[in-house]
């Protein structure tokens, strides 16, 4: 074994052992609710309640929640519910189902925590050209908040495997151009539209980098690869993991719109990469605005939802009441300092460093994306604040390599304030000074507890009204129907009538909750 490969296996079993370590740490810290499958967010029990009903035979294709509401067509994907719904089934006989679904919502996010700082530590390696970068990283990864808020005990819903698929991509997208590694990132980017846009800005981000870099230069097998991916990856996608209610009027996650743009774009790229003779810079960069062109004009003829933005179907009223008042869903800079500073402290540090790095190394393709990667994190965050995560992950390897960079000078004071900088973790303990002393975190009820879900749970069959994130709660622990929950498809969005699992039958339009 080389010295490389053997560096990589250290690093893997560390990841290993810092997720599992902070998993048990978090698991104890919060057992009281977790041992009664009290999940931390209102999305992380829809996703254990999604899973129950696959288990106990709903349609694989079939989302809809028949008991939220008169039935709602969930805008989810069956992706992020199949390693879950393995290791329930698995465990089962074993466990019971209690024990199976407690083991599951706490493996399943150290598995994904442990792939993240493993792909953290390969791509410090590689922005730095240096072995001790990727331990660094795995250190700093451990404190990157707020990206490892998604990975804690509990935290089953889908965005922790979105950040584990956009570092994939990332990842291939500063390795050597090759066709393998432009594969790589279509897939990845492909997987990761299927489950949800949340991370659609920095997809986008990532297949710009990859064609920047071939039209200044580099290898179009890679491009090619990465559209050709990008486009039957998606098309697979479309085939296997489309819902039964799967709305063409609507842009709010993998629907048809989506998934034509998103075909369209990997052909258009790969076409791009294999005009013949587009040797020169010029030509290539030429062919790619011809290709952006083309998918800026097709757009309103293939997506006219999607130019309404994803939430373009709600309601004024239910956005005044309650959209416009969701934490993650605000821009950064009008929320408090506090929020700010504990938020994007990590991400600001991580531009800053990136982008030093790209002034001193101007040719430096890896070098360039990596400052274009955190510039567009930061501006998209401040568009919606669930970015945020997503940049401090991105942030990370090249904090790890300014303080390998910095302590090899052999000056103890600046090494340890680059440390400093690169501690996620010490931007929420410093925001804690200041007046508003708490992140957005989802918000639970004061009455949300287990004594007030048991005593819900043991009333008779019926419909019940709780405040709105409590409804998913109680949805989870009951086999009530709740009238409400914090879900975007309701006012105008169609809703399937109990018992349809088709593609095509009768739909009705459900009243605003």
């Amino acid at each position: 074994m080389g010295p490389a490969r053997a560096g990589n296996w250290r690093e893997q079993a560390l990841a290993i052992l810092i997720a599992g370590l902070l998993t048990l740490a978090w698991t104890i810290a919060d057992w009281a609710r977790l041992s009664a499958l009290i999940l931390p967010d209102p999305d992380d029990m829809m996703r254990l309640a999604q899973i129950r009903d696959w288990i106990s035979g709903q349609a694989f294709g079939n989302v809809t929640q028949y008991r939220l509401g008169s039935g709602l067509a969930m805008h989810w994907s069956r992706l992020p519910d199949l390693v879950p719904a393995a290791l329930i089934v698995g465990l089962e006989p074993i466990s019971g189902r209690h024990g199976a679904e407690l083991v599951a919502v706490i493996a399943w996010p150290a598995m994904l925590f442990a792939a993240t700082l493993t792909l953290l530590a390969g791509i410090a390696r590689r922005l730095s050209g240096q072995a001790q970068a990727g331990i660094v990283a795995l250190l700093l990864g451990a404190l990157a908040y707020p990206a490892t808020g998604v990975f804690m005990p509990g935290r089953i819903d889908h965005h922790g495997l979105q950040l584990v698929l956009l570092l994939v991509a990332v990842r291939a997208m500063i390795a050597a151009p090759s066709a393998r590694a432009g594969g790589v990132a279509g897939l990845a980017i492909a997987a990761s539209l299927a489950i949800g846009l949340e991370s659609a800005p920095l997809c986008a981000l990532v297949l710009a980098s990859l064609a920047l870099r071939w039209a200044l230069g580099g290898e179009g097998r890679a491009v090619i690869a990465a559209g050709v991916a990008l486009a039957s990856g998606t098309a697979a996608t479309a085939l296997v993991l489309a819902p039964g209610v799967w709305p063409a009027s609507l842009c709010d996650t993998f629907t048809p719109p989506v998934a034509w743009l998103t075909m369209l774009a990997g052909v258009l790229l790969a076409l791009a990469g294999a005009i013949p003779g587009s040797r020169a810079s010029a030509g290539r960069l030429a062919a790619l605005a011809a290709a952006g062109i083309m998918l800026v004009t097709a757009a309103p003829w293939l997506a006219p939802a999607c130019l309404a933005g994803p939430y373009g179907a709600v309601s004024p009223l239910l956005r005044t009441l309650w959209l416009d008042h969701v934490a993650e869903a605000q821009p950064l800079l009008k929320t408090p300092m506090a929020v700010v500073i504990g938020y994007a402290g990590l991400m600001l540090a991580g531009m800053a460093a990136a982008t030093l790095n790209a002034w001193r190394n101007p040719r430096d393709a890896a070098a360039l994306a990596w400052a274009g990667l955190l510039i567009g994190a930061f501006l998209l965050s401040c568009i919606q604040l669930r970015l945020a995560p997503f940049g401090a992950a991105l942030a990370v390897p090249v904090l790890a390599y300014a303080v390998v960079r910095t302590r090899a000078r052999g000056r103890p004071l600046a090494t340890a304030a680059a440390w400093a900088a690169s501690a996620g973790i010490l931007y929420p303990l410093a925001a804690s000074a200041l007046p508003v002393t708490s992140p957005p975190e989802p918000a639970r009820a004061p009455c949300l507890t287990r004594a007030n879900l048991g005593r819900i749970a043991a009333l008779g069959h019926g419909i019940v009204a709780v405040p709105l994130d409590m409804g998913v709660y109680v949805l989870a622990t009951s086999s009530h129907r709740v009238l409400a929950a914090p879900y975007h498809r309701n006012g105008d969005a169609t809703q399937v009538r109990p018992g349809q699992t088709g593609r095509t039958g009768r739909l009705r339009r459900a009243r605003h909750r």
